[in-house]
């Protein structure tokens, strides 16, 4: 699994940390059926990203920031091949960029809780 911090994410973190504007505070999560993904620092769009975008449960303790997101039943189905944290709902900054490997194949007939822990 290839999963990474963009550079627009690692300037989101540095402006919260230091409480300048422009700091995130809600987080966005969405899934995608993207061919071959290739999650790089310069990274700014998936492959392929399914609709919706989920908001994403945000929690931290110990320098360890935990981020879920729940998809129900009706979203997020395909073969899914990556994952991101966005900035926004619909458009907004890929801040967070990832793959599945293996691939999960979702249907309507399932929920899908995706957990990503970032330690900083």
């Amino acid at each position: 699994m290839a999963n990474i911090v963009t550079t627009n994410g690692l300037n989101n973190l540095i402006k919260q940390a230091l409480g300048l504007a422009g700091g995130l505070e809600q987080l966005y999560f969405a899934v995608g059926t993207g061919a071959d993904p290739a999650p790089a620092l310069g990274s700014t769009a998936m492959v392929n990203a399914l609709t919706p975008r989920v908001a994403a449960t945000l929690s931290a303790s110990g320098g360890v920031g935990t981020l879920e997101g729940f998809f129900t039943n009706s979203q997020g189905n395909g073969t899914l091949t990556e994952w991101a944290i966005w900035s926004d709902l619909t458009a907004g900054t890929l801040l967070i960029y990832g793959t599945f490997a293996p691939t999960i194949t979702k249907t309507s007939s399932q929920t899908l809780t995706v957990t990503t822990t970032e330690t900083i």
